[in-house]
């Protein structure tokens, strides 16, 4: 979904723009929204025997559309009866769905039967029992996206030795946190030389997100170097490195030790951020406040200094 419906706020400031006598443009202007956005809001919700509009009958009307426009099961009556059936003979959902076309019988897409059973399961079935995996949750069916093999990387090996012995502060590590059911996501990046840490909450892992999250951390720090991993969520280095004005580096695959500041990091924000939380309930202040206790907790490394103390004092 690219748009976004309008809010409870909206909706009333578009009362109170009708009430004032005010034009479509201007409230649009107003409200930061398109004209014809607010012209159909009026048009839909407006009250023609009230000759104006209701904010709150608007939204009473908005919550009775969103209960109509619920997905429907598509599995149902003679179908679930039969999926059911196969299920419980031991038969795969693959088995069950070419079968059916060869008998000629209505049936639905094999990923939809998964889904149903997985459904049936968080309702307290037992449907998932029936699987040959008997597996509690789904496994990734299609391969993750893969780089494009004429994007051009710069590899580790290729990143000079004053990198690779911390010489200076602004070499960066980056990675990407992941919530409980890829429900969020933390953009961790960290001075290799001063473990100075800079954390951005995601809502998703879209090469988009990444950039304009890469460059909103790092505003008012000294960059050099970026390392990362290979993860298709850092496909936009190109323009990362465009805007910061420095070299990307990425690691082999499988070898996460290349990048291991960032790794020991990652470990000390799960001690906040545990595996089985919903990144998307963090707010963004929780966020920060876990950096700025990471930031002022003394490291052995540092001679128990904190990484903000030994930053501040590289760039004396």
């Amino acid at each position: 979904m690219k748009y976004r419906q309008l809010s409870e706020l909206e909706r009333y400031q578009i009362d109170a723009g009708v009430t004032l006598g005010m034009s479509i443009a201007e409230i649009s202007r107003r409200i930061g929204r398109p004209r014809c956005t607010v012209f159909r809001e009026l048009k839909r919700n407006g009250q023609i025997s009230r000759g104006g509009y209701s904010a709150t009958y608007s939204l009473q009307q908005y919550e009775k559309r969103r209960e109509k426009c619920r997905p429907r099961l598509k599995i149902h009556g003679e179908v679930k009866q039969w999926i059911d059936q196969r299920l419980k003979q031991k038969w795969s959902p693959e088995q069950i769905v070419g079968r059916a076309r060869l008998e000629n019988r209505p049936i639905v897409g094999v990923e939809t039967i998964y889904r149903y059973i997985y459904r049936d399961k968080v309702q307290g079935g037992d449907l998932w029992k029936h699987l040959r995996h008997t597996r509690k949750a789904r496994k990734r069916r299609f391969p993750a996206p893969r780089w494009p093999k004429s994007l051009p990387r710069l590899s580790i090996e290729q990143r000079p030795q004053s990198i690779n012995r911390r010489e200076r502060i602004g070499d960066l590590e980056r990675d990407l946190i992941v919530g409980a059911q890829r429900r969020g996501y933390l953009l961790t990046l960290v001075d290799r030389r001063t473990r100075f840490v800079r954390i951005e909450k995601l809502q998703r892992p879209s090469a988009d997100a990444v950039h304009k999250a890469t460059l909103q951390a790092l505003k008012k720090l000294e960059v050099k170097s970026l390392t990362n991993d290979n993860g298709c969520e850092f496909i936009r280095y190109f323009e990362t490195q465009k805007a910061l004005g420095v070299p990307i580096y990425f690691t082999r695959p499988y070898a996460s030790w290349e990048r291991g500041t960032v790794e020991n990091t990652n470990k000390l924000i799960r001690q906040y951020v545990p595996k089985q939380v919903n990144i998307n309930e963090i707010t963004h202040e929780q966020v920060k406040m876990v950096e700025m206790v990471l930031n002022h907790r003394p490291r052995k490394l540092l001679g128990f200094k904190t990484p903000a103390e030994a930053h501040h004092q590289e760039l004396r």
